[in-house]
């Protein structure tokens, strides 16, 4: 019975400090687990006043401020901004373990996102250490160099709480709006040109040149250490070096000094069948008619952070003559000082009998940084035809004496019929006019032959 006895207090003993040793070996491990889970570190970035298009806005201003000697334009993203961004992108998703997400950029490449955590047994944060790997013109990675949670590596329990993985990255991205994207094969995040392009602000001139850069792959590329993108503006023209003429003097009265010039015509010392040039409009004077009558091209685009605009707008025009009685006229744009040039083909007819009549008809294709845009749904050709369209009605309303505007054939029509009948001379009335394109003297001349 003795034996007994104290086999059952030996073996109560024994229960007892095994229960012990494991309740002290469960409380050793947690709190070694507490202390290697436990990050203290908050973040202490407070989110700033700027909204999302007033940062977008600020920044693609910067972009264009030293772009009219180079042609390059640049767009990133502070460091300060991202935060903003990841604040608000943390308000929209809400979850209930996420208290805030910031960014720091680290040293020789290394990018650092933080999340502090909350409703967790311990007070801790993740810190996702990302370097950056693969990059071509169009994208750059971030590949996931460390994961950890204190200072735990803690990546496949991320991806099994659901955070590590694209469905809930992408979403807090695109709430975040940041041109950002998580690849859960190659476990990086990436970060492309194209969809930084995608954000920029919108206008009539300003979505034909982003597409125009969207489909020139070689004119745009990532910049792999501030993230950010650059676009080389000098690959889109036509010739090197593009200026605008200035003009100090006013227009000429083109329709009064005409008919003072015929009016002067000496017509006894000229034989029958003789030719004479009698005035020119020369192809400079004929770029100031055209820009004196250009209509309000202008987009700007302000932010209230910045006292600078980036403006785009129709600068002027340079024409020259072609081949077969044609002309070239390039539209010369400005992004804010840099001059691109996008070109109109026009042919010329000379209608001409006893009394000048002509017509300038607008012919397809426009022309924009080597590629011909012919379509008539095309929204380069409609832009642009828009525009001449109101430059040609502009010029009709200012020299109607002189010329008007056609517009079911989009052309600039001369018609001085009038101006013939007024003749005081029968020989001048009866002479044969012309009008012709000067390619030597750069001119439009205006010649009559004597007839009688």
């Amino acid at each position: 019975m003795g034996e007994k006895w104290d086999r059952k207090k030996k073996l109560k003993f024994l229960v007892a400090v095994s229960a012990s040793i494991s309740l002290l070996a469960i409380t050793v491990l947690l709190v070694i687990w507490s202390i290697l889970l436990t990050d203290k570190t908050r973040g202490t970035y407070v989110r700033s006043e700027a909204e999302y298009s007033e940062i977008i806005n600020k920044n693609y201003i910067k972009g264009f401020e030293s772009i009219s000697e180079s042609g390059e334009f640049s767009f990133r993203f502070r460091e300060d901004e991202i935060n903003d961004l990841l604040i608000d992108g943390v308000k929209t998703i809400n979850d209930k373990h996420i208290e805030k997400i910031y960014y720091e950029k680290g040293d020789n490449n290394f990018h650092i996102f933080y999340v502090d955590l909350k409703k967790m047994p311990v007070k801790t944060r993740v810190v996702l250490t990302t370097y950056v790997g693969d990059w071509d013109d169009n994208s750059v990675t971030l590949k996931i160099y460390t994961a950890k949670i204190g200072k735990v590596e803690a990546s496949k329990y991320l991806v099994r709480k659901g955070y590590l993985t694209e469905k809930f990255l992408n979403k807090y991205f695109e709430s975040c709006h940041l041109p950002i994207s998580y690849n859960e094969q190659s476990k990086a995040f990436v970060i492309k040109a194209t969809d930084y392009i995608s954000m920029f602000p919108k206008g009539n001139f300003a979505n034909l040149l982003w597409n125009e850069v969207l489909a020139s792959p070689t004119s745009y590329k990532i910049n792999p250490t501030t993230l950010g993108i650059n676009v080389s503006f000098s690959k889109f023209r036509t010739e090197t070096e593009l200026t605008k003429n200035t003009f100090e003097n006013a227009l000429p009265n083109f329709h009064q000094e005409l008919k003072d010039e015929l009016e002067a015509v000496d017509f006894s010392s000229m034989s029958v069948g003789e030719l004479k040039t009698v005035y020119s409009i020369s192809l400079d004077e004929f770029d100031h008619l055209l820009m004196n009558n250009m209509p309000d091209t202008k987009e700007e685009v302000e932010s209230n952070l910045l006292s600078s605009k980036a403006t785009f707008e129709l600068a002027g025009t340079n024409t020259t003559l072609k081949a077969g009685d044609k002309l070239d006229i390039a539209y010369l744009y400005s992004l804010n000082g840099y001059l691109l040039d996008i070109h109109q083909e026009v042919e010329f007819y000379d209608y001409s009998t006893n009394y000048f009549e002509a017509t300038f008809e607008i012919k397809k294709p426009i022309t924009f940084n080597s590629k011909s845009h012919s379509e008539s749904n095309d929204e380069h050709q409609k832009y642009f035809n828009s525009i001449f369209k109101g430059i040609f009605e502009n010029i009709q309303e200012n020299q109607s004496n002189l010329l008007g505007f056609n517009e079911s054939n989009n052309s600039l029509v001369i018609d001085l019929e009038t101006m013939n009948d007024s003749h005081s001379s029968s020989t001048l009335r009866n002479a044969w006019k012309s009008i012709v394109l000067d390619s030597t003297n750069k001119a439009i001349n205006f010649a009559v032959q004597k007839t009688v």
